[in-house]
C-alpha cells in the first residue's frame, strides 16, 4: 500500500484534463462521481486521510462527505461510486497502491475504483490508474516591529504579558502554517535581565506561538542589533534558532551557514593570499535562512534577509549619520551578505518555482538605512530570477494602515506591515493566503493578503493602501489579491474595499 501524506489532493485522471467531480457540486448524499474536466472547484478536491485501521477515508472537500460504493456490502461490478455519510463501512475504507506516478484505489469490499465513459465504478477486475495532484493551500500571518522593550518594568511588564496573550489566541484562531516576524523584535531601551529582559518577551512569544504547532520565522531590524550594547545578541539568537531549524528537517529548511558565500563579490577562495581573519568575519554569517511549502503543483520559498537585503554598503557618506557618541554603528546597517543569500539560493530554483520575501527596512527607506545602491542591486537579482517573484513584508514604518511601496522605479512591490506607533507592537498583522485556483485567465495562483486587528475595535483600521499599477487605483482597501499565471505573468490584481 502506498503512503499518501494527509491532505488535500485532485484526483486525476491520466492523459486528460479529467479529475474526479462530486456531479453539480451536490451535497446530497448518494449523489454520484463523475470524471470532469478540472476546474479547482472544491467539489472536485478531496481530503485523504489515513485511519486507525490503516486505511485511507476520501472526504470530499465541498460535500463534508465520503467517497464510497453505493451499498455498505455491496461486492457487484458496476456498483455506483457516490458520497454518503462517514459510516465507518468497508464500502468507505481504502486501500491506495502506488505504481511509479499513478495510484490505484480498492475498497475493502474489494471493488477498484474504474472510470467507464466519465462515470466511476466499482469493478471488481478492471481497474483504473489515476493521478494525486496535491492541493495544498498556505496560509501564514506577518507581523513586524513588536518591540520588547524594559522601559518603565512593571509596568511594561504587565503589558508585555497581555498583548502576547491576545496575539497567539489571535493568530492560533486563523490556523496558520507559519508566523513570520518583520525585524525591531526588541525596543533596545534598557538591558534588563532575567523576567525584565528583552530576550524573556521574545522567547515567550515564540514558544507559546511554537506550542500550537506554529512555526515562527523571524528576522531582525536596527533595533534588535543595538542590544548588542546591552543584555542580547540577537543576530546569535537568530543563528542558535537557525541551526534547531536545520536540525528539525522540516519545510526543506537552508540557511546561510557556509563558505562558498562570497563578500561583496569577493571570492576569497581564489584569492591564495586571503585574510583569513576577513574571511571568518565577513563571509560566514548564518543568519539569513529559507525554508519551502507547496502551494497546488507549485513550490513557494520563502526568504528571511533580516535587516536589509545587500552585499555589505554601508551609507554613501557615512559621516552624516554618526550616532549620538559621533561613532557610525556599522553592524547596524551591515546587510551580512543577505543578498549574496538570496542569489545563490535563486540560482537553484527553476522558472515554475514562486518566492517572497522577508526583511526590515522598507523599500523606500532613507540612504541612512539602506543605500540606493543596495537597491538598484537588489532590483538586478530580482531581475535575474527564474523563478517569479510575489512580494516582499517589511517593517521599520510604524503605521496602523499596511502601506504598498515600489523598489526604485521597478515593477517589483512589496508591503510595510502593519504597526501602531503608541503603544508599539502587537496590535495588528496581515493574514496572507496563497492558493491556485481556476478562473477565466485559466489556472492562477493568488496571494491575497488582508490586514488583521489582534481585538476587533468598534471602528476597526484594517486597511491596505495601494499604489495605483496592475488594474488598482491608488487607495485604501480591505484587501489585495495578487494574482500570477503559472507561468509568472502577473495579472491585474483583484481588490475588496
Amino acid at each position: 500500500m502506498a503512503t499518501i501524506k494527509d491532505g488535500i489532493y485532485f484526483i486525476g485522471i491520466p492523459y486528460t484534463d479529467n479529475v474526479l467531480d462530486v456531479k453539480g457540486n451536490s451535497k446530497e448524499k448518494g449523489t454520484e462521481i463523475i470524471s470532469y474536466k478540472k476546474h479547482r472547484g472544491d467539489n472536485q478536491r478531496w481530503n485523504i486521510c489515513l485511519d486507525k485501521d490503516k486505511r485511507y477515508r476520501i472526504t470530499g472537500v465541498s460535500s463534508k462527505m465520503v467517497m464510497e460504493t453505493k451499498g455498505a456490502k455491496t461486492k457487484d461490478s458496476g456498483t455506483m461510486v457516490e458520497i454518503g455519510d462517514d459510516n465507518d463501512e468497508k464500502n468507505q475504507q481504502w486501500d491506495i497502491k502506488q505504481k511509479n506516478n499513478h495510484y490505484t484505489f480498492v475498497n475493502k469490499n474489494g471493488l477498484n475504483l474504474y472510470i467507464d465513459n466519465n462515470n466511476v465504478i466499482g469493478h471488481k477486475k478492471n481497474k483504473t490508474e489515476f493521478t494525486l495532484i496535491s492541493d495544498e493551500r498556505c496560509r501564514f500571518v506577518v507581523t513586524s516591529d513588536t518591540h520588547f522593550a524594559t522601559k518603565e518594568k512593571e509596568q511594561r511588564d504587565n503589558e508585555n504579558e497581555t498583548k502576547i496573550d491576545d496575539f497567539v489566541k489571535a493568530i492560533e484562531s486563523l490556523s496558520p502554517h507559519f508566523f513570520s516576524i518583520c525585524g525591531d523584535l526588541n525596543n533596545s531601551t534598557q538591558g534588563g535581565a532575567g523576567k525584565y529582559s528583552e530576550k524573556y518577551w521574545l522567547d515567550n512569544l515564540i514558544k507559546c506561538v511554537e506550542d500550537k504547532d506554529i512555526p515562527v520565522f523571524e528576522g531582525w531590524g536596527n533595533h534588535d542589533v543595538w542590544l548588542k550594547n546591552f543584555s542580547t545578541n540577537i543576530p546569535k539568537y537568530i543563528e542558535g534558532r537557525n541551526k534547531d531549524r536545520k536540525k528539525s528537517k522540516q519545510y526543506n529548511f537552508v540557511y546561510s551557514d557556509d563558505d562558498i558565500y562570497k563578500y561583496n563579490g569577493y571570492n576569497y577562495k581564489k584569492d591564495k593570499n586571503r585574510d583569513e581573519a576577513k574571511v571568518k568575519k565577513n563571509i560566514k554569517c548564518p543568519y539569513h535562512y529559507k525554508w519551502q511549502m507547496p502551494v497546488g503543483d507549485r513550490t513557494v520559498h520563502f526568504f528571511v534577509l533580516n535587516n536589509v537585503p545587500g552585499y555589505g554598503e554601508i551609507p554613501s557618506d557615512p559621516d552624516k549619520y554618526k550616532n549620538k557618541n559621533n561613532t557610525l554603528e556599522i553592524y547596524e546597517r551591515d546587510p551580512k551578505n543577505s543578498l549574496r543569500f538570496l542569489e545563490i539560493e535563486l540560482n537553484k530554483m527553476n522558472e515554475n518555482d514562486f518566492f517572497i520575501l522577508f526583511f526590515h527596512m522598507n523599500f523606500s527607506a532613507e540612504d541612512r538605512w539602506w543605500t540606493d545602491t543596495s537597491k538598484s542591486q537588489l532590483k538586478k537579482v530580482l531581475v535575474n530570477a527564474k523563478a517569479k517573484y510575489i512580494t516582499s513584508f517589511f517593517g521599520h514604518v510604524h503605521d496602523s494602515v499596511s502601506q504598498e511601496e515600489q523598489l526604485s522605479d521597478s515593477d517589483f512591490y512589496g508591503f510595510i506591515c502593519r504597526c501602531e506607533d503608541d503603544p508599539r507592537g502587537m496590535l495588528h498583522f496581515n493574514i496572507v493566503d496563497l492558493s491556485i485556483v481556476n478562473d477565466k485567465d485559466g489556472d492562477v495562483l493568488e496571494c491575497k493578503i488582508t490586514p488583521k486587528d489582534v481585538k476587533e475595535n468598534e471602528d476597526p483600521v484594517n486597511k491596505i493602501s495601494l499604489l495605483p499599477h496592475n488594474g488598482i487605483k491608488k487607495g485604501k482597501y480591505d484587501s489585495v489579491t495578487l494574482r500570477f499565471l503559472l507561468n509568472g505573468e502577473q495579472l491585474d490584481s483583484k481588490t475588496n474595499q
